[in-house]
């Protein structure tokens, strides 16, 4: 039964009519509160890279993780957090469980280089989303416009090319979020913290930016075999020992294999920042035609969207090439053994 009428017209209803619609106005009131409340949004996690990696050392399944029995002084470069030098920790084993310090080592240096390649793949999604948004809003800024300006020449051609790129500008938006969505269920799962479950929608905020300048290190190859024979081999390369030979072999295999990868990512960052400074001068010089001559028509406007998304894919690029070269000098520290020596984790064998 409608009560629209009955509504906006409560004089002509009786008294005990009007009680009886109390509970349909206050529904009603209740519902349009609810209607113009802003949406709750998802509790925020600020995640350094390392507490990250530390977090997951610390809650992983297969590992047991203790206070060291006697503090030892950090070596030298190893890291420091934003709060002076990280606390050592130790992971270790009984001796009764097959414990090695050399391969505990090797398990050790494995899962912080998954986490640490975890983290800034992470990073480089949430650039991108940040990236993808910026070109949506130039997007929709360039349909708008084409929209109120006329071309008798191009007809709706020009309009039409605006609302495509706008489109695909919110296709590429939505799979990048569906992206980084999976990548911080990624990073919950490896922390595998029981605060901090997959199935929560807390926002990971990730401290580390692919914006930061990247460290830039000399890697040496004899330096780094001999780095890798004491930290992997515990210094034993005796090569006349067929099994022995072959562990050598592998780690040096590895070595240069990390070596090419900092190598080339080194390069790709170089070119992708000549990229990006001529991606933005393009840019700078469209801007500066349209405050200067004040065009008029679409042309210019589908022009300009065009140097936004060039300088767009160029800072991509740019985002990606910072978070590779960052993933290449973790992977040859693996490949050196110094990862645990870098992060203060200390492996040792207790009775």
């Amino acid at each position: 039964m409608s009560t629209g009428p009955f509504l906006r017209c409560p004089a002509r209803l009786p008294a005990f009519a009007l009680i009886c619609l109390l509970p349909v106005i206050e529904a009603a009131a209740a519902e349009t509160r609810d209607a113009n409340r802003p949406a709750e949004q998802p509790q925020a996690l600020s995640l350094s890279l390392d507490t990250f990696v530390r977090s997951v050392l610390i809650n992983h399944p297969e590992l047991e993780v203790a206070e060291p029995s006697a503090q030892r002084p950090a070596a030298e470069g190893s890291r420091t957090s934003r709060l002076g030098p990280l606390p050592e920790i130790v992971v270790w084993s009984a001796p009764t469980a097959g414990g090695d310090v050399t391969k505990l080592r090797e398990r050790v240096n494995s899962v912080l280089y998954q986490a640490i390649e975890a983290y800034w793949e992470q990073v480089r999604r949430l650039e991108e989303v940040k990236l993808r948004e910026r070109a949506l809003t130039e997007a929709q800024a360039t349909a708008r416009n084409a929209q109120g300006q006329s071309d008798e020449q191009a007809g709706d051609v020009p309009v039409r090319t605006a609302e495509t790129a706008l489109a695909e500008a919110r296709i590429a938006l939505h799979r990048t979020q569906l992206d980084a969505d999976a990548g911080a269920d990624r990073l919950k799962l490896l922390m595998n913290d029981e605060a901090l479950p997959v199935e929560t929608e807390t926002k990971l905020v990730l401290t580390e930016d692919a914006s930061e300048p990247p460290r830039s290190d000399d890697l040496d190859l004899d330096g780094g075999i001999h780095t890798a024979l004491r930290n992997r081999l515990a210094g034993r390369e005796d090569r006349r020992d067929r099994a022995a030979r072959r562990r050598y072999e592998a780690i040096v295999f590895e070595l240069k294999a990390a070596l090419r990868q900092a190598a080339d990512a080194r390069v790709m960052l170089l070119l992708a920042k000549d990229r990006q400074t001529a991606a933005q001068k393009a840019l700078e010089a469209a801007d500066r035609i349209e405050e200067t001559r004040k065009p008029t028509g679409t042309a210019h406007l589908l022009a300009r969207l065009g140097s936004h998304e060039a300088f767009a894919d160029a800072e991509r690029q740019l985002a990606t090439a910072k978070v590779d070269y960052q993933i290449a000098l973790a992977a040859w520290y693996r490949a050196t053994g110094e990862l645990n020596d870098n992060w203060r984790i200390g492996v040792e064998v207790r009775p």
